[in-house]
């Protein structure tokens, strides 16, 4: 699987788990996903693959995301948190 699969793929997923989990990151992930497939040239991916990058800084971001129920924090949160940081690092690793 190249680079660029597993990161489809991994997006594929963690849309999925925002999703079933009624997260409006969810759509914000998809919207980016669709944004970095659709990249008709490298400049374009490159930018869509920063735009996803900047959903990761400050205060309220992506990375401050936590999935509880009322029963608390459980493994779906552990299984968002495998797969951002997946993300992230397959993202950048596709930045030039």
């Amino acid at each position: 699987m190249s680079q660029r699969e597993s990161l489809y793929a991994t997006l594929v997923r963690l849309v999925a788990l925002l999703v079933r989990n009624d997260s409006p990151w969810g759509r914000t992930i998809a919207n980016l996903g669709s944004d970095i497939a659709k990249a008709a040239n490298p400049v374009d991916f490159q930018f869509a693959l920063r735009s996803l990058l900047s959903v990761y800084g400050g205060m309220g971001s992506f990375s401050d995301l936590v999935i509880q129920s009322q029963a608390g924090v459980g493994p779906d949160n552990d299984e968002l948190d495998r797969l951002r940081s997946a993300l992230f690092a397959e993202a950048t690793g596709l930045i030039r």
